[in-house]
């Protein structure tokens, strides 16, 4: 998405209304960047996933990177970049109670990002699952 077209998404609906997505595909996180999709070859190039012809078939974008990509290229800091990823889907799925922020009663489920905006360290449920390799 072109920065000002998500600038404009965002302003019209407010941080509390835009929700961060992916339609991540297999590459994501993979060394291949190639998979069959039915009975069209995807490759992954530049964030995307496109078949043959070229045409759209997913991203190759995960959720670290959509945070990062908001606050390195909207009028929007990180704080309102990580809510649009965290708090903003919870509260549209009315699981904000126990989901969404880090606060005392909820769910210790979280992602510590480095310095670089990169996923080091995972939580779920309040036990360290992941810590990537330095």
């Amino acid at each position: 998405v072109h920065p000002a077209a998500l600038n404009h998404a965002i302003r019209t609906k407010g941080v509390e209304r835009s929700i961060l997505i992916t339609d991540a595909m297999p590459t994501v996180g993979s060394a291949k960047k190639e998979f069959w999709l039915g009975e069209e070859r995807i490759t992954a190039r530049n964030g995307k996933c496109e078949n043959d012809a070229g045409v759209l078939a997913g991203s190759d974008l995960d959720m670290a990177a959509a945070v990062k990509f908001v606050a390195n290229h909207t009028d929007y800091p990180l704080e309102d970049a990580v809510a649009m990823a965290t708090l903003s889907p919870a509260r549209f799925m009315k699981i904000d109670d126990a989901l969404g922020e880090i606060t005392p009663g909820k769910k210790a489920n979280f992602v510590l990002l480095d310095e670089n905006l990169m996923a080091s360290q995972v939580w779920i449920d309040g036990v360290k699952f992941k810590e990537r390799a330095a």
